[in-house]
Order: structure tokens, then C-alpha cells, then sequence
């Protein structure tokens, strides 16, 4: 995310005084779209058509050096 000291037209709260970040409600925002990045991902794991398990597995092959 990036935090702008710049007005924008789309909705965006604006900072206090210009030229200053309201950090508070940067890192609520921020938060916020972590959590909302977990809900797709473990939506994404539970999803039966992708093959996570053996993509998983594979990197824990490659990690450990075990290449078979």
C-alpha cells in the first residue's frame, strides 16, 4: 500500500494538515487489506482444483535437497 500525502478523487480520506499521514488510520487501511489478502489465500488453499499439496511438497523437496 502506498501512503500519499496527496489528495486524490476517489474516496480517500484526506490527512489532517497537509503534508502529514494520519499513521493511525494508514496502518488500520494497511491491516485491512492484509486481512483481506489472507481471506483470498486460504479461500485459494481450500480450492480443490489447484494441486497445492504437490506444489507444496515439491518446494519442500527442493528446500531439503531432495530432487525426486
Amino acid at each position: 500500500m502506498r501512503v500519499s500525502n496527496e489528495h486524490s478523487g476517489d474516496g480517500n480520506r484526506l490527512p489532517p494538515f497537509r503534508g502529514t499521514v494520519d499513521w493511525a488510520w494508514a496502518e488500520a487501511q494497511a491491516e485491512a487489506e492484509f486481512a483481506a489478502q489472507r481471506v483470498r489465500l486460504r479461500h485459494r488453499l481450500q480450492d480443490r482444483d489447484y494441486p497445492y499439496p504437490r506444489v507444496i511438497q515439491q518446494l519442500a523437496n527442493l528446500i531439503t535437497g531432495n530432487f525426486d
